[in-house]
């Protein structure tokens, strides 16, 4: 009696192989989308401080901004006002240049928290909603909530200088 050979696998062999590839392609695709998360933070930290080295270097150097409505001003101060989720740009603290929010983005401290730069000065002031009295420098918390992670940028008032 002759036996024949097998040529292939069988169905558990096969049904084993797709089980471990797609258990690897889960976690690449975990990894991936908790880096492109911390992308995101790591963006959202950045466009923020270079938000306050724009209006820095801005009001250090007196210069004109046009508004949103074409209106060309030579603002006294510049100010950041910041919300739970973004912030706003203000000029003599009543022209909106603009707003900016964020999804899924937690600012602290927030309701209302001003960072003042005046005009010609390299002095920065912050109201008393950012609850710093005594203080020279304010702590911006960022907190990307998908990640549950926060980055800081510490703003010092009296040299203007950013940390984090």
């Amino acid at each position: 009696m002759v036996l024949d050979k097998k040529n292939g696998f069988t169905l558990i062999e096969l049904i084993v192989s797709v089980m471990i590839i797609m258990g690897m392609a889960t976690l690449v695709l975990a990894n991936y989308n908790s880096g492109q998360q911390e992308k995101e933070l790591n963006l959202i930290t950045k466009q923020l401080e270079g938000e306050i080295i724009d209006l820095k270097t801005r009001a250090l150097a007196g210069t004109n901004i046009k508004l949103p409505d074409g209106e060309i001003v030579n603002p006294e101060f510049y100010s950041l006002v910041l919300q739970a989720h973004g912030y706003q740009v203000l000029v003599n603290n009543a022209e909106l240049v603009k707003t900016v929010s964020w999804q899924k983005v937690d600012l602290s401290p927030a309701a209302g928290c001003q960072i003042v730069f005046l005009s010609g000065g390299s002095q920065i002031n912050f109201s008393d909603e950012c609850a710093v009295s005594g203080q020279t420098s304010l702590t911006i918390n960022i907190t990307y909530t998908p990640l549950a992670e926060t980055k800081q940028i510490i703003l010092n008032s009296l040299t203007g200088q950013l940390q984090n």
